[in-house]
């Protein structure tokens, strides 16, 4: 008995020596850094001629994706035809229209019927996918006027990110692949630390990325772009380290720009997210 033991241990000795992946831990693969996200709420320009939108291209270069204001999807609006051309002149970058869900707070309680003619607008301008804002209970924002809005956006193929402040609000609502959750200054908002998130509301964070929903976050500082780099690199790493498992990330002044129309280089952004030294 005790020869087959020593048979045995000394087998179990070769396999760990031989072998080790067959007992050592697997070792989760590195998760790659946000991708930079642009919400972009400043003003764009007068006319659609390639003087003026040339110096917006390189503004937006290196983003995959870019949110604009709401607006300009009513009809008249000059702006509109600068945004078709620019969707146009970037095929590489998925831009995203604006509407908020709200019902309380100011928010613009718009009907059902509205936010399907809006959704409409905003497809016909070439937008691949909506912002969906002020969508939590926080705002007045029930399950059903949630899962009405999503699934109208769904039906004309648009993408969407939803931005509600507690994801609690948002795990029975009808994502479909490739929408975003949206944690809005989690970590940074106008330079403040809001302090740290209820274990709830991390836990029903997990639930949604369990459920395949992607998501994204932002930082915004205390002043508009250009910032010093330091604060850009401090935005970024505090806000991945208190949104785990994000995969976008932008990073603005108050208001995305609406007050000085600058934003971020991605390549910055880029940068400080991997942990690269800084190029610039």
């Amino acid at each position: 008995m005790l020869r087959i033991s020593r048979i045995l241990l000394a087998a179990l000795l070769t396999m760990l020596l031989v072998a080790p992946e067959l007992w050592q831990w697997p070792v989760p693969p590195p998760v790659p850094p946000p991708r930079p996200l642009l919400i972009f709420y400043g003003s764009l320009p007068g006319q659609a001629s390639p003087a003026q939108l040339a110096p917006l291209e390189a503004a937006i270069k290196g983003y995959g994706l870019v949110v604009v204001h709401s607006g300009l999807e009513s009809p008249g609006n000059p702006s509109a035809t600068v945004l078709t051309t620019l969707i146009r002149a970037m095929p590489a970058v998925a831009f995203y229209g604006y509407l908020a869900l709200g019902v309380t707070h100011g928010e613009p309680d718009y009907s059902l019927s509205q936010i399907r003619t809006d959704l409409t607008r905003w497809q016909r301008l070439g937008v691949r996918g909506m912002l969906l804002d002020t969508a939590g209970h926080d705002y007045g924002v029930s399950t059903a006027r949630l899962a009405a809005a999503m699934t109208a956006a769904h039906q004309l193929g648009l993408r969407l990110i939803v931005n509600a402040y507690r994801p609690q609000d948002v795990l029975a609502a009808p994502w479909a692949a490739g929408d975003l959750y949206l944690a809005e200054n989690w970590a940074l908002s106008e330079g403040s630390t809001p302090g740290p998130r209820a274990e709830l509301t991390l836990r029903a964070l997990y639930r949604l990325e369990r459920q395949g929903v992607t998501v994204a976050a932002t930082a915004t500082e205390a002043k508009g772009w250009p910032f010093s780099h330091s604060l850009l690199e401090q935005a970024v790493l505090v806000t991945m380290d208190m949104v785990p498992g994000i995969r976008w990330l932008a990073v603005a002044g108050p208001n995305y720009s609406a007050n000085t129309d600058a934003m971020v280089p991605a390549l910055l952004l880029q940068q400080a997210a991997a942990g690269q030294p800084r190029d610039y």
